[in-house]
């Protein structure tokens, strides 16, 4: 049986998609081309070398799709977080004074300790605040390839134009 904090973010999480989808956001899914990107971010020096200027343009806009998957899944968790965070304060905000403690993160660790609910959503908390740094760093080296493949692709260009 899940815990109701896991149950309320779960509803958050509804909530959130809903108001996605009213703005015409498909689900977040993973594109159709996951294979393709995850071949390509793998892809060596030699391998690169041997793409064709068609093949450089569509691993941009395969990673480019990739890079905005991820992007939206970094934002949920940082959503989550957030959530969280806030559920939390709300939570123990009445403890917090009763705390014998000096800095208001003693007094905030303190306060949740105490509560088995604030205590589960600080778990969630840390686990979305993980996954939201583990996206962030493949985010940027997404970036950095496709980066990579655009400059490849306008090389490739500027040869054909120049002769």
């Amino acid at each position: 049986m899940k815990h109701s904090a896991e149950q309320r973010l779960e509803k958050a999480d509804a909530y959130l998609d809903g108001w996605e989808e009213q703005l015409g956001l498909p689900p977040l899914r993973q594109p159709q081309s996951h294979s393709e990107a995850i071949k390509l971010l793998d892809l060596g020096p030699d391998e690169r070398k041997c793409l064709t200027p068609e093949d450089a343009r569509d691993a941009v806009l395969i990673l480019a799709q990739f890079a905005a998957y991820i992007s939206r899944a970094t934002q949920r968790e940082e959503a989550r977080m957030i959530w969280c965070q806030d559920t939390i304060i709300k939570t123990v905000a009445a403890r917090m004074q009763q705390q014998n403690a000096y800095s208001y993160q003693e007094r905030l660790s303190l306060a949740i300790s105490e509560n088995d609910h604030a205590t589960r959503l600080e778990q969630m908390r840390a686990l979305a605040q993980a996954k939201w740094k583990r996206l962030s760093f493949h985010a940027q080296r997404i970036e950095g390839i496709k980066m990579a493949y655009q400059n490849l692709a306008n090389f490739h260009r500027r040869r054909d134009e120049h002769g």
